[in-house]
């Protein structure tokens, strides 16, 4: 009796086990991937990027950038922001 109970639940746990399998495998509604033969030649559709010319900053931008840090603050009775953590 113990071994009949076993072997049920083997089978029940393998065949939950293919069901899952298989639907991960191919999931319903995607195409056929296309395979490319070797006479194909694949083109790009995208063209490639292009840098673009960056100017400098001005202002305060050129100032945080130029000494590396910026300082935020903020008021501690904010509500949001009141709590130290």
């Amino acid at each position: 009796m113990k071994r009949k109970f076993i072997f049920l639940n083997l089978l029940v746990v393998g065949m939950l086990a293919l069901t899952a399998l298989m639907a991960l495998a191919s999931p319903p509604g995607s195409p056929p991937a296309q395979q490319a033969t070797p006479t194909q030649r694949v083109v790009p559709t995208v063209p490639p990027p292009t840098r673009v010319p960056t100017r400098m900053p001005a202002g305060d931008l050129a100032r945080v950038r130029a000494a590396g840090t910026l300082v935020v603050g903020t008021s501690l009775d904010n509500p949001p922001f009141s709590g130290v953590s």
